[in-house]
């Protein structure tokens, strides 16, 4: 059995999900079996903290596929459509939301 919690891609320290994948590996190639059960408990994703390529990958999908923007009310700009070129879109974004 394998346990992750809590995955943060742009946080400093190593994800530690590519070190189960070097685990399970390593351990296939010596003839092991791969661990029955791997829980991934705890945030997954952190919505209100994404790293910024995760955030031009999900706006060019959003231009790609044509689809809707938000209404962001008391926040510094008015929708999700103003979001993709205002200077704090990727990596201050925490300033842009209410």
């Amino acid at each position: 059995m394998l346990h992750g919690s809590c995955r943060k891609p742009h946080h400093p320290s190593e994800d530690s999900l590519v070190r189960v994948d070097e685990l399970i590996h390593q351990e296939c190639e010596g003839g092991a079996q791969r661990p029955d059960l791997l829980l991934m408990t705890g945030d997954q994703i952190y919505a209100d903290d994404v790293a910024g390529p995760m955030l031009q990958a999900i706006m060019q999908t959003i231009r790609r596929l044509g689809l809707f923007h938000e209404d962001l009310d008391e926040a510094i700009v008015d929708s999700t459509a103003q979001l993709d070129g205002h200077p704090y879109c990727y990596y201050h974004r925490q300033q842009i939301l209410p």
